[in-house]
């Protein structure tokens, strides 16, 4: 009878898992529990509260690649959250992104948001915040390719986790380097910026880096003309996010621009490292739609950071 009881009580300790500091069970989280961790993430963050999203502030918590402690930055200053939010799930790796736009002292500003679980706990936040005084360009509107980006992929156009990753991937080659192959574009791609659409866009703000010709062009006739490789190098990309449903890649990197001009564009299209004269570095949350192998839209989110910032490492 002892036996009994003892597989009883442990089986009943698997079923009704602990709880944690925010009510969250300390087991999987299924896709449902992640887009839940989201929303109290955003309402813990409206109320200044991080105690509201975890009882622990020994989380691992970075903002704009900086190791601050849970609390900090933009949890005190943030003024009202967009109660509007792009949510993406990854339950194969427990983790859960979101791009918001949020205002801070008066002012717009984007957040770009990923949340690791360990044993049904948030156990890492990561965080880009696009601020006025450090992008040169910023609309603050998360919602500009959202519907796109919240739309399922049908079933028999979804790819393997791997597939996904290779085809973002394939994106920073591109960047930086002109022989690379040529990224899956879908014809009706469209990239977005902090907010400012950076492609078929013929009358973009008088703050982006884009001139009018190139910022008309499409995903990829904008990659032939060869104008955008004045990025001179892209490191510490990470790839730890993935939803296959919405077929979404949710990349970290960091962005060097040494000072010096890197290719010509032919035409009318005018060298965008004049743009950027000095040395800079930007660290970037680009989020990539993938529907049938092609890339659909692609969202950044996109902050200056002293020029060579090593990234933080964990």
């Amino acid at each position: 009878m002892n036996a009994i009881k003892f597989i009883i009580a442990l089986a009943a300790a698997c079923i009704v898992p602990a709880l944690a500091g925010g009510g969250v069970p300390a087991q999987s989280c299924d896709r449902p529990c992640l887009i839940g961790i989201a929303h109290s993430y955003l309402n813990a963050l409206a109320a200044h509260a991080p105690e509201k999203l975890s009882k622990s502030l020994g989380v691992a918590f970075t903002e704009n690649n900086v190791a601050l402690t849970l609390g900090d930055a933009l949890w005190r200053t943030v003024g009202a959250v967009d109660s509007n939010a792009t949510i993406f799930a990854d339950p194969a790796v427990q983790a859960v992104g979101l791009i918001v736009a949020v205002r801070e002292g008066g002012r717009p500003a984007l957040l770009a948001a990923r949340l690791e679980l360990a044993h049904g706990r948030v156990d890492a936040l990561d965080t880009t915040v696009a601020r006025q005084n450090a992008a040169s360009f910023l609309d603050a509107n998360a919602q500009r390719g959202a519907v796109v980006l919240n739309a399922p992929v049908l079933p028999a156009a979804r790819r393997p986790r791997t597939a996904l990753t290779a085809i973002a991937d394939s994106y920073f080659r591109r960047l930086i380097d002109p022989g690379a192959p040529m990224p899956p574009f879908d014809a009706r791609c469209n990239r977005i910026e902090n907010g400012v659409q950076s492609t078929n866009n013929p009358h973009p703000p008088p703050s982006s880096p884009l001139n009018p010709a190139l910022s008309r062009l499409g995903c990829l006739a904008q990659f032939q003309t060869g104008a955008l490789t004045f990025i001179s190098k892209i490191r510490s990309v990470r790839y730890r996010l993935v939803d296959q449903e919405k077929g979404l890649v949710l990349a970290s990197a960091i962005f060097d621009h040494d000072g010096v001009p890197h290719g010509t564009a032919s035409g009318n299209v005018s060298r965008l490292s004049a743009n950027l004269p000095s040395p800079m570095s930007f660290v970037v949350a680009e989020l990539f739609k993938i529907d049938d192998g092609r890339i659909r839209e692609i969202e950044a989110v996109i902050s200056a950071v002293p020029y060579g910032m090593a990234a933080v490492q964990r």
